[in-house]
């Protein structure tokens, strides 16, 4: 199976090394994976990628936040074309690459991560109201969470904003000192 894995390496972070971990199980399981890549690569897998052209930035000051909405409703339009031969889509960074048609990976609660605490208290209501309408296209998605505590976090916020879930897992990869 042809699997792509939609991903950011804008830097190298803890989404970023998940998305290493699955691309190398799914290697050892015999399937073809390669990375649908969406930003300026700053790290670089071992395994092949696909870059698309979008100004996103590892940011959330206001400025960064207007262009990456502006992008992130770009990107929505065009996706389809990127990954239209693969078999599966899984999308490890949803915040940023707008696509709901595979397993949706959450790390935390990426989409609000900068208006929470972590409590899942909400410490910018008018921010959260926005980001629940822009995000709301991951009703009905299948999510999987990287821990407890994520879904948890998720089980209190995502119905606030609109999202339920179709199907829940939780996959936490084995972490090793390699």
């Amino acid at each position: 199976m042809r699997v792509c894995i939609l991903e950011e390496f804008t830097r190298l972070g803890g989404g970023q090394v998940y998305a290493m971990q699955m691309a190398e199980a799914l290697t050892e399981l015999g399937h073809s994976v390669e990375f649908v890549v969406v930003g300026n690569v700053k790290v670089k897998p071992k395994y092949p990628m696909r870059r698309i052209n979008v100004g996103f930035k590892a940011s959330y000051d206001p400025h960064s936040l207007l262009t990456n909405y502006i992008n992130h409703v770009r990107l929505r339009k065009s996706i389809g074309k990127y990954v239209e031969d693969c078999d599966l889509i899984i999308n490890n960074h949803p915040n940023y690459i707008p696509y709901n048609k595979g397993p949706v990976i959450m790390h935390g609660l990426s989409f609000i991560d900068f208006i929470i605490d972590e409590h899942g208290n909400v410490k910018n209501q008018t921010l959260f109201w926005v980001l629940s309408r822009l995000y709301r296209m991951y009703d009905g998605s299948f999510m999987v969470y990287n821990s407890r505590y994520t879904m948890n976090l998720a089980r209190k916020l995502l119905p606030k904003m609109g999202i339920t879930p179709k199907t829940e897992h939780i996959l936490s990869p084995h972490y090793t000192t390699q």
